[in-house]
C-alpha cells in the first residue's frame, strides 16, 4: 500500500511539474507584454493603485485605532504634581529631623512614664501631706493663745471629711450596683484596676473613631476573604480575557487564510488550519464572554463591599492593634464582641468605660478623705499633749521636706514632659509614614494619569496628521486608477497564473516524500524516532555510537531528506554516510532499537510479539551481557508485554519469568529452565 502511494505521489508530482513549467512560460510572456504596455503609459502614470490602496487602508486602521484610544482617553486631565512633591518633601524632611530626637522605643518610654506617673504619685500625695500639715502648723502657731478653738476647728474638720466620706461611698456603691448588670465588667473586676483608669480615655478615643460597617456580619476574617476572593476573581477575569483575545486573534488569521483546493477530492482547506473548527472556536467564545460578564459583575461586587466597609476594617484595625498594646487585650476584645462595637450603637459602652474612670477618681478621693482623717486625728492628738518649742521644730521639718518633695515633682514633671514630646513625635511620625505612604500612591495614580494625557495629546496630533495624509492619497488613487485602466486586465491575468502558479508549487512541495509539508512532518517524525534510538542504545552500548538524521537541508527554512542515517562510532569525529557502512554489532543493535522504538509507536495497536531472531550474535560477551540485562529490565517494567526469541544463548536470557521455552533439538541441551513444558510441537 505504502509503495503505490509512493508511485502515485511521484505521476502527480510529474504532471504538476508539466503545468508548472507551462505556467512560467506564460507568465514570462506576460510579464514582458506588461513592459512593454508600462513603457507607453509611464509618462501619464506613475502611481501603483493596489499601494496607494493598501496605504489608504492602513491609513483608515490608524485613524479608527487613534479614535478608538482619543475615545478612551477622552475623560483624562492633567494633573500638577508640584503641590503632591513638596508635601513628600516636607514629610521626608521632618521624619529625617525627628529620628535623632526621639532616643527609645515606645514600649520603653511607656514604661518609664509609667514609672514616673507612680512616683509623681508619691510625691505629690507627700506634697499634699506635708502641705496639710505645715497649714496646721502654721495655724496653731499663729493662734497658740487660741488653742482651745483651733481644737474645735480640727474636730469640725473631722466631722466634715466623715460626711465626705459617707457621701462617696454612696457613690461608689451605685458604680458597683450599675456594673452588676453588665458581666463583662462585673466578673473580670476591670472596672475597679487602677491599669484599666489610666487606659481608659485613650479606649474612649480609640471608640469614638470606629466607623459602622454596612455589613452588620461582618467580621475580619470575612473581610480578608472576600479581599482574596477579589485577588482569585482578577485573576480569573484576567485569563478569561487573555483567552477571549488569543481565539479572536486565530479566527482573525483563519478568516484571512486563503482556501485551497485539496488534490486528492473536491474539497478545499487552508492551510495550516486544517484541525481547527471555527464554529466550536466561535462558540468556546461566546461561554468564555458570558463568564467575562459573570466575572465582572462579580468582581463589581466585592470592590464595593469592600470599599464600604474599609473604614470598619481599618479603624477596627487600629483599635486591636491599640488592645495588644496594653494589659487587657483579651477583656477588650470580649468587650467588642459583646458590645458589637463598629455594628451597633456603642453609647452604653462608652459610658460604661467612662464610669470606670469616675470610680477611680471617686477611689482616690477616698483614700486621700481617708488619710485626712488620720492627720486631722493625729492633729487632735497632737494639740491636746503639744507645747509650743516641739511646734516649731517640727514646722521646720516639715517645711524642709516639703521643699525637697517640690523639687522632686519639678523635677518629674519635666522628665514626664519630656517623655511626652518623645511619645507626640512617635505619633507623629506613624502618621506622616501613613500619610507619605497615601502621597507616593497618589503621586504614582498621578503619574499614570499624566502619561495617559501625553498619550491623548500625542494620538490627537496623529489624527490631525493622517486626516490630510489621507485626503492626499485618496486623490492620487482616483488619478493612478483612471490612467492604469488600459494595463488592468494584464496585471490580474498576471496575479491569476502566479496565484495558480504558487498553488502548484504548493501542491508540489505537499506531495513531494522528501520536501515540503510531507518532508516536514517525516523530518520532525525521524527527529523523534532517531532520539529515542539513540536513547535505547546509550544504556547497552559502552562505545560511542550515534545516529543522526537523515536530513540534508541548509538552513532551518527548508528541508530536503536523503533516507541515508549517518552514524558517529568509536573515537572517530568522521562519521559513517549511513547504517550500512558500520559493523556487525553497531548495525544489529542500531537495527533492534529502530524496532523497538517503531513497536512503541504503534502501541496497542500492534498486536504481534517483539521478534528477536539470533540478536546478539555479533556482540561481545561484555555487549551480550548489557543487552540481556536491558531485555530483563523492560519485561520487569512491563514495557515489552510480548516477546518473541530465538537464540543460542539460552542461558544469558534467562532472566526471563515463567517463559515458554521451545527447544527443537534437546539432545546435550542443559537449561535452568523446562523445555517444552507449555509447547505443543507436531
Amino acid at each position: 500500500m505504502g509503495i503505490q502511494v509512493l508511485v502515485w505521489s511521484k505521476q502527480v508530482c510529474y504532471r504538476l511539474k508539466s503545468n508548472y513549467n507551462s505556467l512560467k512560460g506564460g507568465l514570462k510572456q506576460q510579464r514582458q507584454r506588461l513592459v512593454v504596455e508600462e513603457g507607453r503609459l509611464k509618462q501619464l502614470a506613475s502611481l501603483d493603485p493596489e499601494q496607494l490602496q493598501i496605504e489608504i487602508r492602513q491609513l483608515d486602521d490608524q485613524i479608527k485605532n487613534a479614535l478608538i484610544i482619543h475615545g478612551a482617553l477622552s475623560s483624562v486631565e492633567y494633573t500638577d504634581l508640584n503641590n503632591i512633591k513638596q508635601q513628600i518633601g516636607n514629610i521626608t524632611s521632618s521624619l529625617i529631623g525627628n529620628n535623632n530626637r526621639v532616643k527609645f522605643p515606645k514600649s520603653t518610654l511607656l514604661k518609664s512614664k509609667e514609672s514616673l506617673y507612680g512616683t509623681l504619685d508619691y510625691y505629690r500625695k507627700m506634697e499634699t501631706k506635708l502641705s496639710t500639715m505645715l497649714a496646721e502648723l502654721t495655724s496653731q502657731l499663729s493662734g497658740i493663745d487660741m488653742s482651745n478653738n483651733n481644737l474645735d476647728g480640727y474636730r469640725q474638720m473631722l466631722d466634715m471629711n466623715i460626711k465626705n466620706t459617707d457621701v462617696y461611698l454612696e457613690e461608689l456603691n451605685s458604680l458597683k450596683v450599675k456594673y452588676q448588670s453588665h458581666d463583662l465588667f462585673s466578673q473580670t473586676g476591670i472596672y475597679c484596676d487602677p491599669n484599666f483608669h489610666r487606659i481608659a480615655d485613650t479606649l474612649i478615643g480609640y471608640l469614638h473613631g470606629i466607623e459602622k460597617a454596612i455589613d452588620k456580619e461582618i467580621t475580619s476574617a470575612r473581610y480578608s476573604a472576600k479581599k482574596v476572593q477579589l485577588i482569585e476573581v482578577t485573576n480569573e477575569l484576567d485569563n478569561v480575557s487573555r483567552k477571549i483575545n488569543d481565539i479572536r486573534h486565530t479566527l482573525t488569521h483563519f478568516n484571512k487564510a486563503e482556501s485551497v483546493d485539496c488534490p486528492k477530492c473536491t474539497h478545499k482547506f487552508k492551510v495550516g488550519f486544517e484541525n481547527i473548527s471555527p464554529a466550536r472556536m466561535q462558540e468556546q467564545l461566546n461561554v468564555l464572554e458570558e463568564r467575562k460578564v459573570e466575572l465582572t459583575k462579580q468582581c463589581d461586587e466585592l470592590k464595593d463591599y469592600i470599599h464600604s466597609n474599609e473604614g470598619w476594617f481599618d479603624s477596627m484595625s487600629s483599635l486591636m492593634k491599640y488592645a495588644q498594646r496594653t494589659d487587657f487585650a483579651a477583656e477588650i476584645v470580649k468587650i467588642i464582641q459583646e458590645y458589637r462595637v463598629g455594628k451597633t450603637d456603642i453609647g452604653v459602652l462608652i459610658d460604661l468605660v467612662r464610669s470606670t474612670m469616675v470610680y477611680g477618681d471617686v477611689n482616690k478621693t477616698l483614700e486621700t478623705l481617708g488619710q485626712e482623717k488620720v492627720n486631722i486625728e493625729k492633729q487632735i492628738k497632737f494639740l491636746e499633749s503639744s507645747d509650743v518649742e516641739t511646734l516649731f521644730k517640727r514646722s521646720e521639718y516639715v517645711e524642709r521636706e516639703l521643699s525637697t518633695a517640690q523639687r522632686s515633682i519639678t523635677r518629674i514633671l519635666r522628665e514626664v514632659s519630656d517623655i511626652d514630646d518623645q511619645l507626640d513625635l512617635i505619633e507623629l511620625d506613624s502618621q506622616q509614614r501613613n500619610r507619605l505612604r497615601i502621597l507616593l500612591d497618589e503621586l504614582k495614580t498621578s503619574f499614570d494619569g499624566n502619561s495617559k494625557y501625553k498619550v491623548k495629546l500625542r494620538v490627537e496630533e496623529v489624527i490631525q496628521e493622517l486626516g490630510p495624509r489621507k485626503d492626499t492619497l485618496s486623490g492620487n488613487l482616483i488619478r493612478a486608477q483612471s490612467l492604469n485602466a488600459v494595463i488592468e486586465s494584464i496585471k490580474e491575468n498576471i496575479a491569476d497564473m502566479e496565484r495558480r502558479e504558487k498553488h502548484t508549487q504548493l501542491l508540489m512541495e505537499g506531495l513531494s516524500p522528501v520536501k515540503g509539508l510531507i518532508g516536514y512532518l517525516m523530518n520532525d517524525f525521524l527527529k523523534s524516532v532517531i532520539a529515542n534510538v539513540n536513547a535505547i542504545i546509550q544504556p547497552i552500548w559502552t562505545n560511542r555510537l550515534h545516529v543522526m538524521n537523515c536530513s540534508t537541508s541548509k538552513s532551518e527554512e527548508d528541508v530536503d531528506l536523503n533516507y541515508n542515517f549517518p552514524v558517529l562510532s568509536g573515537d572517530s569525529d568522521k562519521q559513517n554516510k549511513d547504517i550500512g557502512e558500520c559493523s556487525g554489532g553497531e548495525r544489529e543493535i542500531i537495527n533492534f532499537a529502530f524496532r523497538l522504538v517503531l513497536r512503541r509507536y504503534l502501541g496497542d495497536r500492534c498486536s504481534l510479539p517483539l521478534m528477536m531472531d539470533e540478536v546478539g550474535v555479533a556482540f561481545d560477551e561484555l555487549h551480550r551481557g548489557r543487552f540481556c540485562a536491558y531485555i530483563a529490565e523492560q519485561l520487569r517494567l512491563d514495557k515489552l508485554p510480548q516477546v518473541f526469541m530465538i537464540s543460542h544463548y539460552i542461558n544469558q536470557f534467562g532472566v526471563f519469568n515463567d517463559a515458554n521455552v521451545i527447544a527443537l533439538n534437546t539432545e546435550g541441551l542443559t537449561i535452568p529452565v523446562k523445555v517444552n513444558g507449555k509447547s505443543k510441537i507436531k
